[in-house]
C-alpha cells in the first residue's frame, strides 16, 4: 500500500520514535511533493528524540518551498522561542522569495532583535534579499545592521539591502 504525504504526517504524531524517523524520512524521500508538510516538519523539531530531530531537519531541507498559504503561519514562527523551529521558519520564508513579501516586517524585526540567535538574524536578512523589491519597507531596519560586529550578519544585510533597491 502506497502511503500518502497526509499519512506521513499522521506518522510524525506517532507514540514510537521509530515511526516519527521513518515518517520524517518519507517525506524528505517526497522531496518537493512534501512542501504542504511544512508546518507539521516544524512541529516536530520539538520532539526529545534526537534521531526525530535530525530526520526532520533533513525533510526540511528536502520539501523545497512551502505554499504560500502559510505565510502567516510561518512569520508568527520567526520568532519562535526554539532557535531551530525559527530558523527554518525564517529559511521556509526566504524559499518562497516574494510570495513571502507579507512576512518581511516580522523578518525585519528579527534582523534587528540582538536577543535573536545570530543565525535566525543572518538568514532572516537572506531572506529579506530573496523577497526583493517587495521588501523596500524594510530597508531602514536592514541599514542598522550593516554595520554590526557579526560581520555574515553585516554582509547579509548589505547584499540584502542590495536586492531590495535593484
Amino acid at each position: 500500500m502506497t502511503r500518502g504525504i497526509s499519512d506521513h504526517i499522521e506518522e510524525l504524531q506517532s507514540s514510537d520514535a521509530q515511526r516519527r524517523v521513518e515518517a520524517a524520512e518519507a517525506l524528505a524521500g517526497l522531496g518537493d511533493s512534501a512542501s504542504s508538510s511544512a508546518l507539521n516538519l516544524l512541529d516536530a523539531l520539538s520532539d526529545p528524540d534526537k534521531r526525530v530531530c535530525e530526520a526532520v531537519n533533513a525533510a526540511l531541507e528536502e520539501i523545497g518551498k512551502p505554499p504560500k498559504s502559510i505565510v502567516g503561519d510561518l512569520a508568527e514562527r520567526v520568532n519562535d522561542s526554539d532557535a531551530h523551529a525559527a530558523f527554518w521558519a525564517v529559511t521556509l520564508l526566504g524559499r518562497l522569495g516574494d510570495d513571502a513579501s507579507e512576512a518581511a516586517n516580522a523578518l525585519a524585526n528579527v534582523v534587528t532583535n540582538e536577543a535573536a540567535a545570530c543565525e535566525v538574524r543572518q538568514k532572516a536578512a537572506w531572506a529579506l534579499g530573496q523577497i526583493g523589491p517587495s521588501a523596500k519597507s524594510t530597508i531602514e531596519k536592514l541599514q542598522k545592521v550593516t554595520n554590526a560586529t557579526d560581520a555574515r550578519l553585516a554582509r547579509l544585510a548589505q547584499e540584502a539591502t542590495r536586492s531590495i533597491e535593484s
